[in-house]
């Protein structure tokens, strides 16, 4: 990922092995995969060379473990990376959050607890870092809060549960003190809003996928709700002003969407499956009854 200033490119790596290498040389570099898997490093490099030569990449984190996902902070000063102890599928649930700032190599961790925290994304202004948190213990890759982080430090605080407590994010309002927002499996966090002041998720309500927004009072609304089906794939413009996304019905094929964050509905941006013929498919309706809890 190349720096917000465009000075630098950011990567992930494995430790180069001369022992390694020469096996490969050698034609004898058969594995058993997964038996002896290999940590990825983060590593930095000029984005064009400062004199005669190329550049050369800088190991960024001397630590052990494997870093997952990273973003560069908006002043390209820091790095925030989620890591865990090693690449296996397993390893997931002991995953944190730590931060290195660029020039000097130092690290701080941001969030190491029983649960499993991941994806930073910093606030454009820099002030709030939003991650992804699983209970403590983690249980489940689905289970998530997201968690608005001020980095200069300050207590958190709940966002109120979206109808289904469950969010993917696509921006955010500016908060003072971190925020827990519930999320479920199919949620993701997008980016923020270019003046950093609304958060926008997907959230699942009963049969539907909604798109959310969070206020800085904490309060949540829905963006836009589908009549029918699912918007999938949510993503924002560069500026922050539009938002794309896919939508589906049981009877309707998808088709791509944009829709300005001002406010108005979608306009359909493609035409890939308007041409297909009308298919005599079986009728789809929600179902709903009380439970003997009262729900």
């Amino acid at each position: 990922r190349i720096s917000p200033d465009g000075n630098r490119i950011a990567f992930t790596a494995v430790e180069p092995s001369p022992a390694a290498e020469q096996a490969r040389k050698e034609k004898r570099d058969w594995h058993v995969v997964g038996e002896h898997p290999r940590n990825h490093s983060l590593w930095v490099i000029a984005a064009s060379p400062a004199g005669a030569g190329k550049p050369q990449p800088r190991r960024m984190v001397q630590a052990s473990y494997d870093v997952v996902n990273f973003e560069w902070s908006p002043d390209s000063r820091f790095i925030a990376f989620e890591h865990q102890p090693d690449s296996s599928e397993d390893s997931w649930p002991h995953s944190d959050v730590s931060e290195v700032e660029v020039a000097s190599g130092a690290v701080r961790v941001l969030a190491a607890t029983g649960a499993a925290e991941g994806e930073p994304h910093y606030s454009p202004d820099g002030h709030l870092l939003a991650y992804l948190r699983t209970p403590n213990p983690a249980r489940w890759a689905g289970e998530e809060q997201i968690v608005l982080l001020p980095r200069q430090g300050g207590a958190p605080r709940i966002v109120p549960d979206t109808f289904d407590t469950g969010p993917s994010i696509p921006g955010l309002e500016a908060l003072s003190s971190p925020a827990l927002l519930p999320r479920k499996a199919m949620g993701e966090i997008l980016g923020w809003s270019a003046d950093s002041s609304r958060l926008l998720f997907t959230g699942e309500k009963g049969t539907r996928f909604v798109l959310y927004s969070v206020a800085a009072d904490g309060g949540t609304r829905a963006v836009y709700a589908p009549p029918e089906g699912v918007v999938r794939g949510a993503a924002l413009n560069t500026g922050a002003t539009y938002v794309g996304f896919s939508r589906e019905s049981s009877g309707v094929p998808p088709e791509a969407f944009v829709m300005s964050l001002s406010g108005g509905s979608p306009t359909r941006a493609s035409a890939a499956n308007t041409s297909l013929p009308p298919l005599s498919l079986g009728g789809t309706r929600r179902i709903r009854w009380q439970s003997t809890d009262g729900l």
